[in-house]
């Protein structure tokens, strides 16, 4: 069915797109490897997800092709960290959280007044 397909597809890039979210954050605490980070974003999330390696080297590297964060070492310990872009879209996607939820809270207050 079409509409399964398309579900499946959108819930595959809210993911992504938590996911990459989730490494921005983690990385402006201090720079880590992906095995640091997998475990760190399952414990911010209250253990209710953890990242695969399948799933996260991927996500590394297209933030690490976007400018977004950059990465030192070679072979199995490459350490990641965030770049001063990186620090920009991070600051961004905050604003934008603070805008939303103070959207969210003039919303329901009106549903509540009525």
């Amino acid at each position: 069915d079409l509409d399964v397909l398309r579900s499946r597809q959108m819930d595959s890039e809210l993911r992504k797109g938590f996911l990459k979210q989730h490494i921005l954050l983690a990385l402006s605490v201090r720079p880590a490897h992906g095995y640091e980070l997998m475990h760190w974003i399952g414990q911010h999330t209250g253990h209710a997800w953890q990242p695969s390696p399948g799933s996260m080297y991927p996500a590394l590297d297209s933030l690490e092709s976007k400018g977004f964060i950059s990465c030192q070492g070679d072979g199995r310990r490459k350490v990641y960290s965030l770049t001063p872009k990186g620090k920009e879209v991070l600051a961004r996607m905050r604003e934008k959280q603070e805008e939303q939820y103070l959207e969210m809270k003039a919303f329901i207050a009106d549903l509540f007044e009525e």
